[in-house]
């Protein structure tokens, strides 16, 4: 009897420590499930928590002109700085006909001091050449206020002086007579014209 109690008490002791043994593996098992899913709600929360690089604040940076050095700058003034008229020129008007045959359009230019009615005579003539119309030269003569240009035609030219139409004869002589007059500088009142000492009237 105390024998089959004795063995029964083995039998259960056996028993009850394979299920405490089964318990532990399962509490630690349970334990390891448990650690592990904590630390994964503590990852995902501890990366919610942390902000991504895009969304970091961001430095306030102020749009600022870049402050040219002292060189750009006086280069900049060197080449804004109108260069000083030549001492040995004078200003004047000239007033050439525009291509409609209307009206006289004005141009401020520089002559040189020397010869200045020559210089200015020679700017007026400097477009008026035609393919079957050209100047060889001239010369001007002045007396009392009064201009006298006398005309030399090229010798190869087709068309004489005489048959300039109306408008021709407008950018030529109108041209040179509104110049030499509108110019107080050339001290000019009227101008004649000639052509080798033959009197024009246009």
């Amino acid at each position: 009897m105390n024998l089959f109690l004795h063995s029964n008490f083995l039998h259960s002791k056996k028993t009850a420590d394979l299920l405490f043994q089964r318990v532990l593996v399962g509490s630690s098992q349970v334990s390891q499930r448990c650690k592990g899913i904590c630390l994964l709600v503590s990852l995902i929360l501890l990366s919610g928590c942390q902000s991504t690089p895009s969304d970091a604040p961001r430095p306030s940076v102020s749009a600022v002109s870049p402050v040219p050095s002292p060189t750009v700058q006086s280069a900049k003034k060197a080449v804004n700085k109108p260069k000083p008229p030549d001492k040995n020129t004078l200003p004047v008007t000239l007033y050439q006909l525009d291509n409609q045959c209307n009206k006289f359009v004005s141009q401020k230019v520089r002559v040189s001091k020397t010869k200045t009615l020559e210089k200015t005579i020679g700017r007026v003539l400097e477009d008026l050449d035609s393919d079957d119309f050209s100047l060889s030269g001239y010369r001007v003569n002045v007396k009392k206020g009064v201009a006298t240009i006398d005309f030399r035609i090229a010798s190869g030219a087709k068309r004489q002086l005489k048959s300039l139409s109306n408008c021709e004869q407008l950018a030529l002589y109108g041209s040179l007579r509104k110049t030499l007059t509108g110019n107080k500088v050339l001290k000019i009142k009227s101008v004649q014209f000639t052509d080798r000492g033959q009197k024009l009237k246009p």
